[in-house]
C-alpha cells in the first residue's frame, strides 16, 4: 500500500498545471485520485471510479470516452474506432500492469488491450506505474514491448538486473522510497505520505539527484480533504462489487490496506 501511493504521488508530479493526461483504470491509477484532486490538469480516463472521485471532490476538468461500462474492469469501452479519443491528445498516458519484465508490458485481458492501446495512440509519452513485485512478473499477453515505455516508476525492492534491463530499453527509471515513520504524516484530511525519489536516468549510471518532497494540505484545503477522504471510500466501496480496473472482479476489494496485485 505505501509503496502504491508513493508511485501514485511520484506520477502526478510529473504533471503541470493546465496539462492535458490520459489515465488508463487500475488500481494503481486509481491511487492517483488522491493527489490529483489538488490539482489543475485536464484528465480523459476510461476508469469511472476515478473520474467519480475526480468530479466529487478535485479541481480537474474530466472527461470520460463513450461507450460501454464494464462492470468487470469498472472501466468505460466503446466498440468504435472513430470516438471521442481519436479526438484527443495528452502529453502522458498513465497505467498500471499486473507484470513489466524482458517481455515487456503486460496484461492479462484482451479487452484491456483494446481501450489501453487506444488511449496510448494519443499520447505523446508512456508512463508505467509498477511496484517492485511486478518487475519480472510474467501475464498471459504482452501490451507492448520496452521500447514503447518512457517512464517507468516504481518502488526501492527492484533489484540490480531489472534496473539495468529497462535502462538499457532506453527507459527513465524513477524509483520511490515510501516514507514509514507515522510522525511524518500529515495528520489532515487523506493521509499524504512524504516520498523520497531517487532517479535514475538511462543516460546515467548512478543517481543523477536525491531530493525529498512532501505534499501537504493547508488549513484552507481541510474540508477539500475531509471530502476527498469521504470520496476515495465511497469509490472503494463501489470497486467492491464491480472491481478496480485490472479485472479482478472485485476480488481485491479495493481496500487501502490491501490493493490487487494486477494493474
Amino acid at each position: 500500500m505505501a509503496e502504491k501511493r508513493a508511485i501514485a504521488q511520484r506520477a502526478v508530479a510529473l504533471c503541470q498545471d493546465g496539462e492535458t493526461i490520459l489515465v488508463n483504470g487500475g488500481s494503481s491509477t486509481f491511487m492517483m485520485a488522491e493527489f490529483l484532486c489538488a490539482r489543475d490538469i485536464n484528465v480523459l480516463t476510461n476508469s469511472f471510479a476515478l473520474a467519480g472521485v475526480l468530479l466529487e471532490s478535485g479541481k480537474c476538468r474530466v472527461t470520460m470516452p463513450g461507450g460501454e461500462l464494464y462492470r468487470k474492469q469498472n472501466i468505460i469501452v466503446s466498440a468504435f474506432e472513430d470516438d471521442l479519443i481519436q479526438r484527443y491528445h495528452g502529453s502522458r498516458m498513465f497505467m498500471g500492469t499486473p507484470g513489466i519484465g524482458v517481455h515487456g508490458v503486460m496484461e492479462s485481458d484482451p479487452l484491456l488491450i483494446q481501450a489501453e492501446q487506444k488511449l496510448l495512440r494519443q499520447a505523446e509519452q508512456l508512463v508505467v506505474l509498477a511496484d517492485s513485485s511486478k518487475i519480472g512478473a510474467r501475464g498471459q499477453l504482452v501490451f507492448c514491448p520496452l521500447g514503447e515505455v518512457d517512464i517507468l516508476i516504481t518502488d526501492s525492492g527492484i533489484d540490480a538486473g531489472s534496473r539495468r534491463l529497462f535502462e538499457e530499453a532506453g527507459i527513465e527509471l524513477i524509483v520511490v522510497e515510501p516514507a514509514t515513520d507515522a510522525s511524518q504524516r500529515d495528520a489532515r484530511g487523506p493521509e499524504r505520505a512524504i516520498a523520497r525519489v531517487t532517479r535514475w536516468s538511462s543516460t546515467s549510471a548512478r543517481p543523477t539527484r536525491r531530493h525529498s518532497f512532501s505534499m501537504r494540505g493547508s488549513s484552507a484545503c481541510t474540508a477539500r480533504n475531509e471530502r476527498t477522504k469521504s470520496s476515495l471510500q465511497a469509490a472503494i466501496r463501489i470497486s467492491t462489487s464491480t472491481g478496480c480496473g485490472s479485472g479482478c472482479s472485485g476480488r481485491c476489494a479495493m481496500r487501502p490496506r490491501a490493493f490487487a496485485s494486477g494493474g
